[in-house]
């Protein structure tokens, strides 16, 4: 590989890369919309995170006010610290040669960079953040873990944690989950496999009660066992054909499994069902509420340098972000793969 050489380039050029870029992302979202996985996870700029990683400790109290006793003495509360959650800034990127006859021509160069990035960064940056929160999802529950979770071998200044696996040390999706005492809870978990015969993606009426019940009652209920509503603007995550089946159990005035005409009692439980194609087991569906899963990402970045022998102008668009799973109480899923 030839020499390296850092291009001077004209004042003004990376200034223009970044207001096509985002000119160009505004038109996008626009026309295509918000990617999914702004739906499903909660979106911060990387701005907010002061520091070389994220790093996050809740302080869990009370649900509620207690009434005083005959003598105006309050109750006391006793408030608990939850899980340190620690999250590494991790990058994606790309980079792109021009040929060297287009980079002894700086107007060439300029056209050919603004043609690249406004035909390609948007959907780059959309699918890229889709992929990210899918890549949790159809990995949320390995047992053994999986690199999206990984935040040890990215930044080496974070305190040890169990490899690939986040806050609690057990898979995001489990039947184990641990409160700070370390020891489990009873009946909380949030994975499920139901999947009854003749039911081609594994979900149905009884299957959609019971994931509901786990959801909105049974895992409402903060480190400290007090409750809290679980209750509001409920999705459905699940593959293509899995949304078909959801749309008719949740959908119905009537129960769809019973010919005496009975009420659907899942009728106006779910705000939203998004079908998928990034969503990799068909018969994998997950109901949530848009906390407890984090991304926190940047605006995209260029960097541009020269290569000689062979002459290559070089140009490089990254994009930073942290994923993190702050609680678990958020999700439910059926059908998940362990592995």
């Amino acid at each position: 590989m030839g020499a390296i050489v850092r291009l001077d380039f004209p004042k003004g050029l990376a200034a223009d890369l970044h207001k096509w870029s985002w000119e160009s992302q505004a038109d996008y979202d626009k026309k295509e919309g918000k990617p999914e996985a702004e739906e499903i996870a909660d979106f911060k700029p990387m701005s907010e995170i002061k520091g070389p990683f994220y790093q996050s400790t809740t302080a869990i109290a009370a649900s509620d006010l207690d009434d005083k006793n005959d003598y105006g003495i309050s109750a006391t509360d006793s408030p608990i610290e939850g899980f340190t959650v620690y999250g590494a800034k991790k990058q994606k990127s790309r980079k792109t040669a021009v040929s060297a006859e287009v980079a002894k021509d700086w107007n060439r160069t300029a056209e050919f960079m603004k043609t690249y990035v406004t035909a390609n960064v948007p959907e780059m940056i959309y699918n890229t953040k889709n992929n990210i929160v899918f890549d949790a999802i159809n990995k949320g529950g390995f047992t053994s873990g999986a690199p999206i979770f990984d935040n040890n071998s990215a930044d080496a200044n974070i305190p040890s944690q169990t490899a690939n696996l986040p806050y609690d040390a057990v898979s995001w999706f489990n039947s184990a989950h641990v409160n700070k005492s370390l020891t489990s809870y009873s009946n909380i978990f949030n994975i499920t496999t139901l999947s009854p015969t003749g039911v081609a993606n594994g979900i149905n009426l009884a299957n959609a009660k019971d994931m509901y019940v786990r959801f909105a009652a049974t895992n409402a209920k903060k480190e400290n066992n007090s409750n809290f509503n679980n209750t509001k603007d409920v999705k459905i995550i699940t593959s293509v054909a899995g949304a078909m089946d959801w749309e008719t159990i949740v959908n119905s005035n009537l129960d769809p499994t019973n010919s005496n005409n009975a009420s659907n009692p899942m009728k106006g439980k779910i705000s939203k069902i998004i079908g998928s194609n990034l969503i990799t087991t068909e018969t994998m569906s997950v109901m949530f509420r848009k906390k407890g899963l984090k991304v926190f990402t940047s605006d995209p970045k260029y960097e541009y340098w020269e290569e000689k022998e062979p002459d290559k102008f070089w140009f490089r668009i990254s994009f930073d972000y942290i994923i993190v799973v702050d609680n678990y109480r958020y999700a439910v899923s059926n059908n998940a793969p362990l592995s």
